[in-house]
């Protein structure tokens, strides 16, 4: 009976230890191991043993995963990378992440010290916490504009990561279209880069200097926790029509929550999103061209850098460029008002008495 026991205790730690379905040998030359999504012809990427490679030979060189397995007649697709499939493989040099593969799980390449080059090819979505973590070397990294999430702490202490040439005006560092990181000691108004479509987990934790934030046309997506305890961000400018998605925990800590401001003609969009939790204020409409009169007692002086604006002392003023998009605003002008203007072509002054004003600005 005790023989009988001990060898059910063996076969179950034996059951425990090998998480994998199957093994193959890719093309690149490593043995991967894989386990079956219950119910389909997929699998995603394991550690052979309960997260570990221990007694098992660990990938080596530059691996190239592959967007499909074959295993006893059937072909399954490559979904996923499970968390710490590749934990501590420190003889892994580089790496392709097929576009088969929607999630890179949970510091799945974690601490992979000899890691140089991680490619991740268009397809892929999620990026899970801490990924890439500690992968000292790490300096080259291929990101896919398929990602719609990239988690907290993905590249952190990284070679790409501690290069402070990476971080744009030593401040924010930016990953393909993605912002991964702004330091916090950013002070008031922050302006997110064009081109940006989406804003990393906690990217901006703990900014508690910054008041304002301008978020550019091309975000799509603010991250879990994005803006979590800055606690005296008090405006979001959007220059996006097309409300980014954002959750409930994208600006803990935070209250109250920040008024958004929203271009001309979007609160509609915005209130029917999670967005209907802030406050919204939308921008004025601009005048169209044809509609355009000038007010005789405003007079407009084209100066380099901008333009001076008598006649409108104590206005509220607006200038749009000719897509409607707000240039710059004063809440109560001067007696002569000086108005920024960033490059050359037809502008609309609007007035909080009306008044609307075209400015044609050669720089």
């Amino acid at each position: 009976m005790k023989k009988i026991l001990t060898l059910l205790w063996a076969l179950a730690v034996v059951t425990t230890a090998n998480a994998f379905n199957f093994s193959k040998t890719v093309a690149s030359g490593q043995t991967l191991y894989f386990t079956i999504v219950s119910g389909t012809t997929t699998v995603k990427v394991v550690s052979p043993s309960s997260m570990s490679w221990e007694g098992y030979n660990a990938p080596a060189g530059r691996l190239v995963i592959p967007s499909t397995v074959e295993n006893e007649g059937v072909t399954y697709s490559v979904t996923a990378i499970d968390r710490m499939a590749f934990t501590g493989c420190n003889a892994l040099e580089g790496v392709v992440v097929p576009g088969s593969v929607v999630t890179i799980g949970q510091r799945a390449f974690a601490e992979d010290t000899l890691l140089t080059s991680v490619v991740i090819e268009e397809g892929v979505q999620r990026i899970d916490m801490m990924a890439f973590n500690a992968c000292t070397a790490l300096d080259t990294i291929v990101l896919p504009t398929t990602l719609v999430r990239v988690a907290h702490a993905v590249f952190e202490n990284t070679a790409y990561y501690n290069n402070q040439g990476n971080w744009s005006q030593g401040m924010a560092l930016m990953l393909g279209q993605w912002l991964i990181k702004e330091g916090n000691q950013v002070t008031g108004n922050v302006v997110v880069e064009e081109g940006i479509v989406g804003i990393a987990n906690n990217a901006f934790l703990y900014c508690r200097d910054m008041d304002k934030v301008t978020l550019p046309t091309t975000l799509r997506y603010v991250g879990d926790g994005a803006f979590k305890d800055c606690y005296g961000l008090d405006t979001v400018r959007m220059m996006c029509t097309v409300p980014p998605s954002v959750s409930d925990d994208s600006f803990d800590g935070v209250e109250p929550l920040p008024v958004v401001a929203v271009p001309c003609s979007t609160a509609t969009a915005y209130n029917a999103t999670y967005w209907n939790h802030f406050t919204i204020v939308e921008d004025p409409c601009p005048v169209a061209i044809d509609e355009v009169e000038e007010s005789e007692p405003v007079t407009v002086i084209v100066r380099q850098g901008g333009v001076f604006v008598r006649g409108v002392e104590g206005m509220v003023l607006t200038v749009f460029d000719m897509t409607g998009r707000k240039v710059c605003d004063v809440a109560h002008a001067e007696k002569e008002q000086h108005l920024p203007l960033p490059m050359a072509g037809i502008y609309v002054l609007l007035s909080s008495e009306g008044e609307a004003v075209k400015i044609s600005y050669c720089r």
